[in-house]
């Protein structure tokens, strides 16, 4: 069941489903902790292989709030801190990119 169509740069979609999970495959797995959080949260990934890495995160209504360039990670565990200073209390979907092409979106809820 649809959730959510986030829109992407160069309007392009991405669909959610219920779970917050993107319908395509990945090999970027993640999640983050706490969640829900009040400020700060912990994105975490795991990649099976070398890729420049960028962090995007929107507001309910598909507006980019944040924006991180991570550049190139090797394969294996990582984690990005994410803090909040200016955004609302509410919903939140986080999209975590590589340029090989992987791709996932989850949902956080920040709870000030």
């Amino acid at each position: 069941a649809l959730l959510y169509i986030a829109r992407q740069p160069k309007d392009k979609y991405v669909k959610v489903d219920e779970k917050g999970g993107v319908g395509q495959p990945t090999d970027i797995l993640l999640s983050n902790f706490p969640n829900p959080f009040n400020s700060v949260t912990d994105i975490q990934f795991r990649l099976k292989q070398r890729e420049n890495i960028v962090i995007s995160i929107y507001d309910i209504s598909g507006r980019l709030v944040q924006r991180h360039e991570l550049g190139d990670k090797n394969a294996g565990q990582h984690r990005e801190r994410i803090e909040f200073t200016n955004e609302s209390s509410g919903l939140y979907f986080y999209h975590v990119r590589g340029d090989l092409g992987r791709s996932q979106i989850k949902k956080m809820i920040l709870v000030k």
